[in-house]
């Protein structure tokens, strides 16, 4: 009998969004040759993550506020790891890395840091004139310096974060560019609308690096131009109080339907012409994806690893960060020509397969510590 490979995923809480997608996918399809566990360090997991992952969590119970108390943390690991005895560790997060390093220093497993992004962990600083400067912060770059001897490879989820990590000698260690993938879903594509209607998605969390206000002033001009259009928000984030005040500024209150966290958004946003990002910076969002291979084109700025997936004006638009009036006009084109709906799809079926995805996780995971 083979004896299965036994894969610890490190990740600092569990909340949805697309780390948690991955694990979910890698849990139900990596294959039986794996055997997989997912410790999550702090407790502030939210009940959908939990369910959506399942049984497959160990929570090891500490706050977030208590980040600072590496040691002891890194004891409560050393111990779980070691019951597990894995052969493989990902690490999911800069600030996990840290506490893994004494089990790593002390044992043969192999460790592999997934990068999905780096907009958590960074300075980010948006000036007057609309340039936005984003960075590691000099404690991220500290202490994955300071790991960095003990992890075998880099996983990158666009060739964006790769060429950042290089950049800032984040890392010494080889960089692989491994795209996120997702389920081919024939079913759900292409959703009719009808006539007249526009139904217009901004589904990521209200944060300052997700920029809000400006999906707002994005949609009062869309709204001037088709009467008919709605809007679809994530209700979840720091700014969603600031965001309501806004939206009732804008007068969009009655035009904005709110979406509640779920571990399938799409089941709940039905008929979408479009999916918007005004974020100041992007990896290669799993939430993008998944609207493509739906035939939910993406309108967005040209920021980030978002050049990767969208190919402007064939299978969705890009726009200068800051053009509202650009980002206005895509959306209507967008919504008036089926073909971007066609392509995108097509787009995402041929780029980003999940069978693709888990054959080079499966590669990557059983190449044994030499």
């Amino acid at each position: 009998m083979t004896t299965r490979l036994r894969i610890a995923h490190i990740v600092p809480r569990l909340a949805i969004g697309g780390m948690v997608t991955q694990l979910s996918q890698q849990l139900k399809f990596l294959g039986p040759d794996f055997r997989q566990q997912v410790f999550s360090i702090f407790s502030a997991a939210d009940e959908i993550s939990e369910k959506w992952i399942g049984s497959d969590i160990i929570r090891l119970g500490r706050n977030p506020d208590e980040r600072s108390k590496i040691e002891l943390i890194s004891k409560q690991i050393y111990h779980s790891l070691s019951m597990f005895k894995p052969d493989v560790i990902c690490s999911y997060h800069v600030f996990t890395d840290i506490y893994i390093k004494s089990f790593l220093e002390s044992n043969d497993a192999i460790a592999i840091r997934h990068v999905l992004g780096f907009s958590q962990v960074s300075m980010f600083d948006k000036f007057q004139d609309g340039t936005v400067i984003m960075d590691w912060s000099p404690e991220v770059l500290k202490i994955e310096r300071s790991v960095d001897d003990h992890f075998a490879i880099n996983i990158a989820v666009s060739y964006d974060i790769a060429s950042q990590l290089r950049r800032s000698e984040f890392t010494k260690k080889p960089i692989k560019v491994i795209y996120p993938g997702v389920i081919n879903d024939e079913k759900n594509r292409y959703p009719t609308q009808r006539e007249g209607e526009m139904h217009v998605a901004f589904l990521n969390r209200l944060e300052p690096i997700k920029q809000p206000m400006e999906f707002l002033k994005i949609a009062r001009r869309i709204a001037d131009s088709c009467a008919h259009a709605k809007f679809h928000v994530l209700e979840k984030g720091s700014l969603l109080d600031d965001f309501k005040s806004e939206a009732e500024v804008y007068r969009l209150t009655r035009t904005i339907e709110y979406v509640s966290v779920q571990s399938n958004v799409w089941r709940s946003v039905h008929s979408v012409n479009a999916l918007l990002f005004t974020s100041a910076h992007e990896g290669v969002p799993l939430l993008a994806i998944e609207a493509m291979s739906r035939g939910i084109p993406v309108v967005g700025y040209r920021v980030g690893g978002l050049p990767e997936l969208v190919s402007s004006g064939h299978n969705g638009f890009l726009v200068d960060p800051g053009d509202i009036d650009g980002m206005a006009r895509a959306v209507l084109e967008v919504s008036r020509c089926r073909q971007f709906s066609v392509r995108s799809a097509e787009a995402a079926k041929k780029r980003f397969s999940l069978s693709d995805y888990l054959s080079q996780l499966r590669e990557l995971y059983s190449v044994r510590k030499t």
